[in-house]
C-alpha cells in the first residue's frame, strides 16, 4: 500500500507553493475514467483505520462457509450443535454492532453486516443441507432477517445493511425453493418485499437499493415465467406484474422527489426506463394468445403514462419536470406502438415516420430534448418496421403504390428532420447539431433505394440499369438546385458525390464487351455527363464552397472513360478477330483528350479557362498515367497485329498509338513546366525517371515484336530469351544506343548521361559472357561478339569519359 500511495496524488493541505500550474491543473482534472474509479474504491475499501476490520469480517465469513463445509465432511459435532453455534455468534455480532452504533459506527455497521450474513448462511444450511427444519419455518426466518436489517439500515441509515437484507431477502425463496413453482406465494412475497422498499423510499433516497429490488423481482420473476408460465395462468400472474409495474413507478416519483433525476445515472435511467420496457416484455408473453392483447397493453400504458405525466408536470412542476417529460416520452412511444400492433405495417412505418419529424420539430420549438431524440429514434425505428413488413411487397401501379410512397415518406421525413436542425442550430445543443448528416444520408438512403426498387420492378430489363443512371443523375440535380434555394450548405455532398456511382457504373464497359449506347444508353449516359457539368455549374453559386477541383476532374474522368467504352465497342464490331485496333483506344483516347484541353482548353471560358490549373494537374495527369500504363502494359503483353496491314517496326498502329501518348506526355510536360511556373524545379526533377525506364522498355519491345514477326519467334517471355536471334538483337541495339548515349554525353560534357550509356554497354558485355558464350557455334554468338566489340572500340574512340563537374566534384 506504501508502494501505491507513492504513486498516487491524495488530496491535502498545499505544502509545495513552489509547485507548478501544470500540477496545479491535474488536480482538478475532469473525472478519471471508469476503470480508474473501480480501482480507486478498491484501493479506498483496503485502506484506512477500519481495514482490520473489512479484513476479519471476510475472513469470519469465510471461515463459518469452510466450518459449515468442513462439519458436513467430518461429522466432528452433532449438526443441531454446530447450527445453533453459528446462529448464536451471529446474533452476538449482530447485538455487538448495534451496542456500537454510536462509539464506533463503522466498526458496528461491519459487525452487524458480518452477522446479518452469518445468519443468513446459517438458515440456508438448516434447509437445504441439512433438511432439519421445515421450508415454510425457513422462509419465515429468512424474511424476518430481512425485515431486521431493513430495520436496522433504515435505523442507522445504513445502505450496506438494506441491500444485504434485501438480497437476502430476494434470494431465501430461491435458496428454499423445492421446484414447484407456486407462483402466487412467490410473487406475494415480492410484493411484501418491494412494499418495504418503497417504504424505504420514503425516508432515504437510496438507489442502490431500488435498482436491487427491481432487478431481482423482474429478473427472478421472468425466469418463473420462462419455465412455468401457461396461458391458463394469466388471471393470477397479471395482477402482480402490474402490481410490481406501478411499485417501481411511485419508487421512481419518491426518489426524484427527494434529489434530482439524473437519467444519465446507471440506476436513475434502469427505473425509469427500464420498469416500463422490462414490463411490457413480459406482458407480451402474457398476452401472445390473445389478438389484440398487446395493442391493448400498449395503449393502456400509453394512457397510464398521460396520467403519470400530468400528476408530476402539474403537482410538481419545477422539481419534477425532467420526469414528467420522461413519461410523456412513455406515452408517445407506447400510444405510437399501438399502431402497428393493430394496424397494417405500411400505414404504421408512415405514421412513425411522420410522428418522429413532428417530434423533432416540437422538440426544437420547446427546446425538448427528450422529444428530439424520441423523434429521431422513431424515424429509425419506422426504417425498421418498413423492412420487416414489406420485404416481399411490389406496387402493381408505378409510383403510386404503397411501397414507393412509404419509401418518399420516410426519405422526407428524414430530410425534413435534418434541415430543420440545420435551420435551428443556433438553438440546439451541439451534440444535437452532429444527427443533421446521418439524418440527411438516411432520408437519401430511402429516396435512392425507393427509386431503385421502382426501377428494378417496373423497368424493363435491360433497360433498368440506364433509367436508374437517369433517376441518380436527376437527384443528385435536385440536391444541387435545393442547395442553393435552401442555402442548405450539407446538400451539395450528395450532389456532388454523384460522380463516384457513375464512375463505378461506367467503368465495366471499358473492359466487357457491353455497349454503353444500348437499351437507351445513347440519352442515359450524354444526359448523365451533361447533368454532371449542370451540378458542377450550380455550385458556381455556392459562396461557402465552390465545387472541389477534383470534381471537374472527375467529370473529365468520367466522359473520358465513357469515350474509351463507347469507342472500342464499334471498333472491336468492325475487327471481331484481331483486336489491336480496340486495344489501342485506351491509350489514344485519354491522350486525345488531354492534347485538345492542352492545346484548346483556354478557349472555352467555362470550366477548362477558369479551372485551367485543375485541368492540367488533376484532370489530364491522372488520364495520361493511365495512358503511360496502358503503354507499358501493351509493350509487355501484346504482339502488335495490325491486321490488315503488314508489320513494319514503328509504323504500325499499336507503335505509332504509343508514339502519340509520348508526344502528348512530352507537350503536357512542356506546357505544365510553363504554366505551373513554381513546380519547374519539381518536373525537371522527376521527367527523366519517368521517361527514360518507360522508352527504353518501348524501345526493346519494338525489338521484340520485329523479331516475332521478321524472325518466326513466339512473342512471349521465355521463348523471346531462349531466342538467339533475339539476344544479339538486343546486343548490338544496346550497344547502338550506348554508343548514342556516350558520344551525347561527352558532346555536352554531361558525365552522368556518359555513365548511364557506359553501365548500359557493360550490361552487354556481361550478358555475353553470361548467355551468349554459351551458344557455341552459333552465328547470332559470332555477330554478337563482333558488333559489340567493334562498338566498344568506336565508343572508346569518340566518348572519352567527360570530366566531374564542380557539383559533382562537391
Amino acid at each position: 500500500l506504501d508502494d501505491m500511495k507513492s504513486d498516487i496524488e491524495f488530496p491535502h493541505v498545499d505544502s509545495e507553493p513552489a509547485r507548478s500550474q501544470e500540477h496545479k491543473r491535474q488536480e482538478v482534472a475532469p473525472q478519471a475514467p471508469l476503470e480508474n474509479r473501480v480501482y480507486n474504491s478498491v484501493l479506498k475499501f483496503f485502506s484506512g483505520e477500519d481495514l482490520l476490520v473489512k479484513i476479519g469480517v471476510v475472513i469470519l465469513f469465510l471461515g463459518v462457509s469452510f466450518l459449515l463445509k468442513y462439519a458436513i465432511d467430518q461429522g466432528m459435532l452433532p449438526v443441531e450443535f454446530r447450527l445453533i453455534g453459528a446462529a448464536v455468534g451471529g446474533v452476538a455480532l449482530i447485538m455487538v454492532g448495534w451496542r456500537l452504533r454510536d462509539t464506533r459506527r463503522i466498526y458496528g455497521l461491519v459487525i452487524q453486516g458480518g452477522g446479518i450474513g452469518i445468519v443468513y448462511l446459517t438458515i440456508f444450511a438448516a434447509f437445504r443441507l441439512y433438511g432439519m427444519i421445515p421450508p415454510v419455518l425457513a422462509f419465515t426466518l429468512l424474511f424476518a432477517v430481512c425485515a431486521l436489517s431493513s430495520f436496522l439500515a433504515v435505523m442507522q441509515n445504513s445502505l450496506s445493511l438494506a441491500v444485504l437484507g434485501s438480497a437476502g431477502g430476494f434470494l431465501a425463496p430461491v435458496l428454499i425453493s423445492t421446484g414447484g413453482g407456486r407462483h402466487v406465494a412467490l410473487f406475494s412475497y415480492y410484493s411484501v418485499l418491494n412494499l418495504g422498499i418503497l417504504w424505504i423510499s420514503w425516508y432515504r433516497t437510496w438507489r442502490a437499493l431500488n435498482l436491487l429490488g427491481f432487478t431481482f423481482t423482474f429478473v427472478i420473476g421472468s425466469m418463473w415465467g420462462y419455465k412455468y408460465y401457461r396461458p391458463e395462468l394469466f388471471a393470477s400472474t397479471e395482477p402482480f406484474l402490474v402490481l410490481f409495474f406501478v411499485m417501481y413507478s411511485a419508487i421512481a416519483i419518491l426518489f426524484a422527489l427527494r434529489q434530482p433525476l439524473r437519467l444519465t445515472g446507471l440506476v436513475d435511467g434502469s427505473i425509469v426506463f427500464g420498469a416500463p420496457v422490462v414490463a411490457f416484455a413480459l406482458q407480451e408473453r402474457l398476452v401472445a394468445h390473445y389478438e389484440y392483447g398487446l395493442a391493448w397493453s400498449s395503449f393502456a400504458l400509453g394512457v397510464y403514462y398521460l396520467f403519470l405525466a400530468w400528476l408530476t408536470f402539474h403537482k410538481y412542476k419545477e422539481k419534477l419536470q425532467l420526469l414528467a417529460e420522461s413519461f410523456l416520452a412513455f406515452n408517445v412511444v407506447f400510444l405510437t406502438l399501438t399502431i402497428p400492433l393493430a394496424l397494417d405495417g405500411r400505414w404504421t412505418s408512415a405514421a412513425w415516420a411522420l410522428e418522429g419529424a413532428a417530434l423533432v420539430w416540437l422538440g426544437v420549438r420547446q427546446d425538448r430534448w427528450l422529444a428530439k431524440i424520441t423523434g429521431v429514434i422513431l424515424q429509425l425505428a419506422s426504417g425498421y418496421s418498413f423492412i420487416i413488413t414489406t420485404r416481399y411487397a411490389v406496387g402493381p401501379t408505378p409510383l403510386l403504390n404503397g411501397y414507393f410512397l412509404g419509401c418518399v415518406i420516410l426519405s422526407l421525413a428524414g430530410f425534413f428532420t435534418a434541415y430543420y436542425i440545420w435551420k435551428n442550430s443556433g438553438k440546439v445543443k451541439p451534440w444535437e447539431r452532429s444527427l443533421e448528416p446521418p439524418l440527411m444520408l438516411w432520408g437519401l438512403m430511402w429516396w435512392l433505394w425507393g427509386g431503385f426498387r421502382e426501377i428494378d420492378t417496373h423497368v424493363k430489363s435491360g433497360y433498368d440499369f440506364n433509367t436508374f443512371l437517369v433517376f441518380l443523375a436527376l437527384s443528385a440535380l435536385a440536391m444541387a438546385y435545393l442547395r442553393n434555394r435552401l442555402e442548405w450548405r450539407i446538400l451539395a455532398y450528395p450532389a456532388r458525390g454523384v460522380l463516384f456511382p457513375v464512375g463505378l457504373m461506367v467503368m465495366p464497359f471499358m473492359f466487357l464487351e457491353i455497349h454503353p449506347f444500348d437499351d437507351g444508353g445513347m440519352m442515359a449516359w450524354p444526359l448523365a455527363v451533361a447533368l454532371i457539368y449542370a451540378i458542377l455549374y450550380l455550385g458556381e453559386e455556392d459562396a461557402e464552397g465552390a465545387p472541389s477541383p477534383w470534381l471537374h476532374a472527375g467529370a473529365l474522368w468520367i466522359t473520358t472513360f465513357l469515350v474509351i467504352a463507347e469507342s472500342t465497342w464499334h471498333v472491336r464490331h468492325l475487327f471481331p478477330v484481331y483486336n489491336i485496333w480496340a486495344f489501342i483506344i485506351h491509350g489514344a483516347a485519354p491522350a486525345f483528350i488531354a492534347l485538345m484541353i492542352i492545346t484548346r482548353g483556354h478557349y472555352i471560358t467555362w470550366p477548362f479557362r477558369k479551372y485551367r490549373q485543375a485541368y492540367m494537374t488533376l484532370g489530364i495527369g491522372p488520364l495520361l498515367t493511365y495512358a503511360l500504363i496502358w503503354m507499358a502494359w501493351a509493350n509487355l503483353s501484346n504482339d502488335g497485329n495490325p491486321y490488315p496491314i503488314p508489320y513494319l517496326p514503328i509504323l504500325n498502329p499499336l507503335d505509332m498509338a504509343m508514339a502519340f501518348v509520348t508526344l502528348v506526355a512530352f507537350s503536357w510536360a512542356l506546357t505544365f513546366r510553363k504554366e505551373m511556373v513554381e513546380e519547374k524545379e519539381s518536373v525537371d526533377k522527376l521527367a527523366p525517371y519517368i521517361y527514360a525506364p518507360g522508352l527504353f522498355l518501348w524501345f526493346n519491345a519494338i525489338l521484340a515484336r520485329t523479331v516475332h514477326w521478321w524472325g518466326q519467334v513466339p512473342f512471349n517471355f521465355d521463348q523471346m530469351l531462349a531466342s538467339s536471334l533475339f539476344q544479339v538483337t538486343i546486343s548490338i541495339s544496346w550497344s547502338i544506343l550506348a554508343l548514342f548515349l556516350m558520344v551525347f554525353a561527352t558532346r555536352k560534357a554531361n558525365r552522368s548521361v556518359w555513365v548511364v550509356g557506359a553501365f548500359l554497354q557493360g550490361s552487354v558485355v556481361i550478358k555475353m559472357f553470361l548467355v551468349d558464350l554459351s551458344r557455341t557455334g552459333t552465328m547470332e554468338r559470332i555477330i554478337s561478339f563482333v558488333g559489340v566489340g567493334a562498338l566498344l572500340l568506336v565508343i572508346g574512340y569518340f566518348s572519352p569519359i567527360p570530366p566531374q563537374s564542380k557539383e559533382e566534384t562537391a
